[in-house]
């Protein structure tokens, strides 16, 4: 993948972050998601004014999430329109925890602080062939050659026209859920591919 050829221009509107940090961007591109593109900050901006970023979570706070991402602290600024998913959809960030993986996207406002739209905690995505089933628990064998335990929520998502009884050693799976840490193992809630 390569950067976009129009490249909009640069921009330079010296982002800070809650804590004070300095943050920058540049080689903005529109209308492009493939940009290759990771400015200082550790902001990935692909239209100007948004922006994504992943980091750790470190506190909670009203109104706020506290993190860190390779180049230091960032806060984001939440609020009640905002969503966020860990494990399910919340309009607030109180589920979040810290040491929490955050992928999050959001608005940049004229001062450079970072509101955010939409943070995603603790992301797994396993896409394998299934090797056992037994109950609600699948060991998945990955396409980088991994083992993944999988235990399938009670609400978990199927495919269209895909229900529970499809599942065989053997299917090939694609599974979006929450990592769970303690287990080293994935909680799907969303099955978005299943052959």
């Amino acid at each position: 993948m390569g950067k976009s050829a129009a490249v909009v221009g640069t921009l330079t509107a010296g982002l800070r972050s809650g804590m004070g940090q300095q943050l920058s961007t540049s080689n903005v591109s529109v209308g492009q998601l493939d940009l290759n593109l990771v400015p200082a900050g550790g902001l990935s901006v692909v239209v100007p004014g948004q922006f994504t970023a992943i980091a750790t979570v470190v506190q909670v706070g009203r109104g706020a999430v506290h993190a860190i991402n390779e180049v230091g602290p960032v806060t984001f600024l939440t609020s009640r329109t905002m969503n966020c998913w860990r494990g399910d959809y919340y309009r607030n960030v109180n589920v979040l925890q810290p040491n929490d993986e955050i992928d999050v996207r959001g608005q940049i406002d004229a001062s450079g602080q970072l509101h955010a739209v939409n943070i995603w905690a603790n992301i797994e995505r396993v896409r394998g062939t299934v090797t056992s089933i037994s109950g609600g628990t699948l060991t998945v064998a990955d396409v980088f050659g991994n083992v993944v335990r999988v235990e399938l929520a009670p609400t978990v998502f199927f495919p269209a026209k895909k229900v529970y009884r499809d599942l065989a050693i053997g299917s090939h799976i694609d599974v979006v859920g929450l990592r769970d840490n303690a287990t080293l193992g994935v909680s799907g809630r969303n099955i978005v591919a299943m052959r």
